[in-house]
This record gives C-alpha cells, structure tokens and sequence, in this order.
C-alpha cells in the first residue's frame, strides 16, 4: 500500500461518510485530486473487499455508503484514544 493510494482511500472514505448513498462519478468529483477516474475505481474495489464500505446496486447505478463493520475494522492508536477525556472517546474519531 503505497502512501498515495492510502491517502486516496481515506479521501474516498471521508467524501463517503459526508455523502452516503454517492456514486463513483460523485466520488471522483468530490475528493478533486490528481487521482485519475480509473484508479478511485480501484481504490473503491479495495475498500469493498476490505469491507469497509458496501455497494448499493449494480451497474451504472451502484451507489456506496460507510459498511456497519467500519468502525470495528478502522485501526485505532491506543495513546491518542486514552489521552481523551473517557465521555469524548469514539471509535470513529478519525484523530484516533
């Protein structure tokens, strides 16, 4: 995994979160990188493998949103999750 295609995973992840139900084209809009069409398309197959998001739909009309199993999957660093107060602590915090 090189440091681009994981920036552009998590680019993919975070327009995800913001804009559920979107589809690749709106994707590839939204994050406004220098990430050809071709290539989001790729990273989004690596994040449906890694279960990270779902597909809604087949074809032209597939649509993706954040999978349920998300916040159980996402690495979390245990110092920056414990120097938080114990009522602000969330899995998802992506500071964690």
């Amino acid at each position: 995994m090189t440091t681009s295609g994981s920036q552009l995973r998590d680019a993919i992840v975070d327009f995800i979160k913001n804009h559920p139900h979107c589809s690749s084209k709106q994707i590839h809009e939204g994050i406004r990188q220098e990430w050809g069409y071709a290539t989001v398309k790729r990273s989004i197959q690596v994040l449906l493998s890694d279960k990270l998001i779902v597909a809604l739909g087949k074809g032209k009309g597939t649509k993706y949103e954040i999978s349920r199993s998300y916040d159980l999957l996402i690495p979390v660093d245990p110092d920056k999750y414990f120097q938080k107060e114990i009522d602000e602590r969330e899995f998802s915090d992506p500071e964690v």
